[in-house]
């Protein structure tokens, strides 16, 4: 069957007529995107911190460098993305791999030094979260006419 030309025309007005919530938009999908990456980078980082053993934080670490990658695409910096995934998840980690490889194993007792300083690191990590989120908070924010009005003097 042919559409003679008039037809079609009249199709295609009656197709772009449609309401605006009939269009589908996904403009969800970047920022759903964005928090799974945010909670890859934060969890993977914390994972290599917490692990006891080295090569798991190791492939850790390169999912955290991995997942930072993704938050450059996300931004629109593709080649700090490509340099992130070159140089951190390529070299850095295997690096550390064959580090972990060519280390003797000695069988040294558990008791780490980083055991006995953990209280101190628990009570710096609250002092300097506190100091952060107190330079937000108190930080002045300038709108618009209070700028132009400074300006102005």
């Amino acid at each position: 069957m042919q559409i003679c030309a008039p037809e079609l025309a009249r199709r295609r007005r009656r197709r772009s007529a449609r309401p605006a919530d009939a269009q589908v938009t996904f403009d969800f999908v970047e920022p759903v995107v964005f928090a799974l990456l945010s909670i890859g980078v934060i969890a993977g980082g914390a994972a290599v911190v917490l692990l006891n053993r080295i090569t798991a934080a190791a492939l850790l670490m390169a999912f955290t460098f991995l997942s930072m990658a993704g938050m450059f695409v996300l931004l629109g910096a593709e080649t700090i993305a490509a340099f992130q995934v070159l140089i951190y998840v390529g070299a850095i980690t295997v690096l550390i791999l064959y580090g972990v490889m060519f280390t003797k194993f000695s069988d040294r007792p558990r008791a780490l030094f980083f055991q006995r300083q953990t209280p101190i690191a628990a009570v710096a990590s609250v002092l300097l979260l506190a100091a952060m989120v107190g330079a937000i908070v108190l930080t002045r924010r300038d709108d618009a006419e209070e700028a132009a009005m400074r300006r102005r003097r």
